[in-house]
């Protein structure tokens, strides 16, 4: 039976909110601690390397080429995945300045959701001198 709307909870919208990053949360510690995690699991451990190196940490140990060979490929994977990661820019360089401060310029990309193709028009006829009549 269901419940009536005050009473109901709403299990669905708490996980989306739960599950939902916002861009500051990207970098933050537990963040960077729980990739740190996941590329551990990626790269193979070693028990009896750790335990001799544990046992004489002042003595150097050989790296096999295998070991270097996984270190590469990780490096290589977190390289190709920094490069697919975007996130999108609020200001466009290449954009016709038609502002004097940043609340003109969110104002009139308002305006010119509607009337965009009246202002083309005009500009064009100001620049041209044709829209001034003596």
């Amino acid at each position: 039976m269901n419940k009536p709307a005050f009473q109901r909870d709403d299990t669905k919208q708490k996980g989306k909110l739960k599950n939902e990053v916002f861009g500051w949360d990207v970098f933050n510690e537990d963040a960077i601690y729980n990739a740190y995690k996941t590329r551990c699991k990626n790269m193979p451990f070693y028990p009896e390397h750790y335990a001799k190196q544990k046992a004489a940490p002042d003595e150097d140990m050989v790296i096999t080429e295998d070991k270097k060979n996984a270190l590469v490929a990780d490096i290589d994977r977190q390289l190709k995945k920094r490069k697919e990661f975007s996130r999108p820019r609020i200001f466009d360089f290449d954009e016709e300045v038609t502002y004097i401060n940043e609340q003109n310029r969110v104002f009139n990309k308002k305006l010119q959701r509607d009337y965009k193709d009246y202002t083309r028009e005009i500009k064009a006829n100001l620049e041209r001198g044709s829209a001034l009549n003596n």
